[in-house]
């Protein structure tokens, strides 16, 4: 089951409303990444303080946070600004309008998982990997002749 759905990507999405699904304003969140607006680049992002929702590309599989510009720190956590993330071009944004307190990533909590990130590194969590017999660097590099 994929986990997380990137903009530009089609999908069928179907809910199950019932007594299991969030209430209140930062429900809608749930749902796909690009679903209300589509990512922009972090350099249009307001810088005044405004709560807005990030996507982190660095690494092996997205991250997603609400944050707000802080003037000399940067972008900080919308409800703790003692988290944050560092500026650059591996971020992307878009508007978030709701309760920041109530918010539900993208990945519907995933990304907070150890099988989310074992999943982006292509790895299974049911299998164990290849017992490996010689160190790192002769698997790399092969042995010296």
């Amino acid at each position: 089951m994929k986990n997380v759905i990137m903009p530009g990507e089609s999908v069928t999405v179907s809910l199950n409303v019932g007594s299991e699904m969030p209430t209140g304003t930062g429900a809608q969140t749930l749902l796909v990444a690009g679903a209300d607006s589509e990512w922009r680049d972090i350099t249009e992002a307001p810088r005044d303080g405004t709560v807005i929702e990030i996507q982190n590309n660095y690494g092996v599989a997205p991250t997603f946070r609400l944050s707000k510009w802080v003037s000399a720190r940067g972008w900080v956590d919308a409800t703790d600004e003692n988290m944050g993330t560092s500026d650059g071009p591996h971020l992307s944004w878009r508007p978030f309008d709701g309760d920041p307190t109530v918010y539900v990533d993208p990945t519907g909590g995933a990304q907070n998982t150890n099988e989310y990130w074992l999943r982006a590194c292509g790895m299974s969590t049911t299998h164990p990997q290849p017992r490996q017999t010689e160190p790192w660097w002769k698997r790399l590099f092969g042995s010296p002749l």
